[in-house]
Formats: structure tokens, C-alpha cells, sequence
């Protein structure tokens, strides 16, 4: 059974870690089984928080706002001063840059990503990780990605930009993000991102997995869900028509899964490779890289919401090795 590594211990001689934008925990966990001690976590939603305190029940949370808060204000929350923090880890929402969304330049929420950067440059930890979308590095946004890099080199950063895919770092889901890693001047290590691992197939990942709720499918979605076969998304069916079940796919097991999103239901689901419903939360949870342990607190919106928006552990466990790595000199 996995335990957890958190709290504020002195002279253990492991690394702290801290995130911004946390979420469920998906970083934290992944950060935290790579050895470093996560001391404290910034979640604006109270289900988020709350899940986090279910799974790391002495971690400090807090819902300060990312967006007006300051450096001195983050460091004086902690209890740290600047240069005090290992590893400062954000996921800015990514919603302004999807490509399943908008796109606006104007969304307000696009700002968070060089807010973050201010904070890292305020802090001044050893190492900083930002993941996001894809689309941040798409069309007119990719600006705010180069801005990002060159905001920390000036600084006194070293940054490495790289796109992951979660499948190639033991999480049973084709889920391709953009990772920036800023390791801090005085250290002379050259950083390396993770290498890949083998891929792992859906039946693999979810031999044994227990039983548990799932979002119902409307009417129209089951129809489509029941005409779909393995690999097939019901935008196949009738091209051009969104309706619901356009965007709903019948996975496979002879592969990893498709990307999970943060809503699942008539709108957007995953089905089952054998059976038409969408997911168990259980298998969410699995296809994320979660253990079975893992605790989520709200309803089951909420809870399927979580589990999409979060950094799969695995992955977050293997690119905190890496930086661990590059740590290791450094006093």
C-alpha cells in the first residue's frame, strides 16, 4: 500500500516540494513517491482541498488566490524564506488554451500562467514544473509559452520545454501535455526529462479493478454508445451532427485509453471496451494512475472532474525523479 510522504520534518534529508493549482493531489502524490517531502498545497475548490486532506492528512492547504496574491504573501503562508523551496510545481488551468475550448486570447485565465512565473522568480525555488495543454504552444498562444521561458531565464533560470505523453511514463492513457522544467542557476547539472517506459494496454491496467459509480448515459448517448465498436467515437456515426454521444468513444483493450477529460457523461464519455456505460470512477482512477486507495471528497461530478484535471501520478513521479537527480548536488 502506497504512504504517503508529507508533513514538515527537519534534517530527513528529503527535498520539499510545494504546488500551486494542486487539485487532487495527482503532482503531490507523484512528487511525493519520487522523495520529496510536499509541505504545502493552493487549491482555489473546496473539493480539491478537502480531497488532499483525505489523502495527506497532516499536508497544510490553503485557498489563497494565485491570481492577486504576491511572493512575500506565498513564502510568509508556507513559513519559508526566498531560496528555501526545492521544487515549486504548477498546472495554471488550462481551459483559455484547449483546443476543445474557445481559445480567447482575453480569457482571463490565460494571465495565471505569467502569474505563475512571477511567483517563481519571487521564490526562487531550486526547480520549478509547469505542465499544460497543448494548446499553449498552438497559434496565437504560443507567445505566453516563450514569454513563460523568457521570463525565468532572465531571472537566472535554465528552462527545458518538452511534450510528454503519460503512456510513455506507466499511466494506460494517451494524454500528451507540455511540461517547462526551470532549474535555478547555481546548480551547474544539466537537467534531462524522464525516458520513456513501455506502454501499457487498458486490460493491464484494469485486471481486478473494484466496482463503483459512473455517469449515466442519456438516451441518445446509450443509442450511439451501442452502435460504437472498439476504437470508434460516436462522431463517426453521424458526421457533423453534435448531438449527444458526438463526442463519446468505446475504448479498447489492446491499447492504452484515449485522453480523460474532466467531463464524462452523454456529452463527452469514454465506454467501456465490452460494456455500454461510461467508466467507473475505479477505473478513472486507475486509467489516471491513481492507487485504489485514493480518496476524492463532493459528488461524483465533482470527484470525475478531479481525477481528469490532475497531473497523472506516474508521470509526475518520473519527472521528480529526474529533477531529484539533478538536486542531488546541490546543498
Amino acid at each position: 500500500m502506497w504512504v504517503p510522504v508529507v508533513g514538515v520534518k527537519e534534517d530527513m534529508g528529503i527535498r520539499n516540494s510545494v504546488s500551486l493549482f494542486a487539485g487532487c493531489g495527482g503532482s503531490s502524490l507523484g512528487y511525493s513517491t519520487s522523495g520529496f517531502r510536499e509541505v504545502f498545497a493552493i487549491d482555489r475548490d473546496e473539493d480539491c482541498r478537502a480531497s488532499l486532506h483525505l489523502n495527506f492528512p497532516s499536508l497544510t492547504t490553503s485557498d489563497i488566490d494565485i491570481s492577486t496574491t504576491t511572493p512575500k504573501d506565498v513564502m510568509e503562508a508556507i513559513g519559508v524564506g526566498v531560496r528555501e523551496i526545492d521544487l515549486l510545481d504548477g498546472s495554471p488551468p488550462c481551459q483559455g488554451f484547449s483546443t476543445a475550448g474557445k481559445r480567447r486570447l482575453d480569457d482571463p485565465r490565460n494571465s495565471l500562467v505569467m502569474k505563475f512565473a512571477e511567483l517563481i522568480t519571487g521564490i526562487m525555488p531550486a526547480a520549478a514544473v509547469m505542465e499544460n495543454v497543448m494548446g499553449m504552444i498552438r497559434g496565437p498562444f504560443r507567445w505566453e509559452y516563450c514569454m513563460f521561458h523568457e521570463r525565468l531565464r532572465k531571472a537566472g533560470y535554465r528552462t527545458y520545454g518538452k511534450i510528454l505523453n503519460a503512456a510513455n511514463h506507466g499511466v494506460s492513457q494517451a494524454r500528451r501535455r507540455i511540461f517547462v522544467v526551470a532549474i535555478r542557476d547555481d546548480n551547474k547539472n544539466i537537467y534531462s526529462f524522464p525516458l520513456s517506459k513501455p506502454v501499457m494496454t487498458l486490460r493491464e491496467v484494469l485486471v481486478g479493478c473494484p466496482n463503483g459509480p459512473y455517469p449515466r448515459l442519456g438516451p441518445t448517448a446509450l443509442k450511439v454508445a451501442m452502435m460504437l465498436a472498439p476504437g470508434e467515437g460516436g462522431q463517426g456515426i453521424w458526421p457533423g451532427n453534435k448531438f449527444a454521444g458526438f463526442s463519446t468513444k468505446r475504448l479498447r483493450w489492446d491499447k492504452p485509453s484515449v485522453t480523460l477529460t474532466a467531463e464524462q457523461g452523454s456529452r463527452s464519455g469514454l465506454i467501456h471496451p465490452d460494456e455500454d456505460r461510461c467508466l467507473t470512477l475505479p477505473e478513472m482512477l486507475r486509467i489516471q494512475g491513481f492507487p485504489d486507495s485514493w480518496k476524492l471528497a463532493g459528488i461524483l461530478k465533482s470527484q470525475i472532474k478531479q481525477i481528469g484535471n490532475a497531473v497523472p501520478p506516474p508521470l509526475a513521479e518520473d519527472i521528480g525523479r529526474s529533477i531529484m537527480m539533478t538536486l542531488q548536488d546541490m546543498e
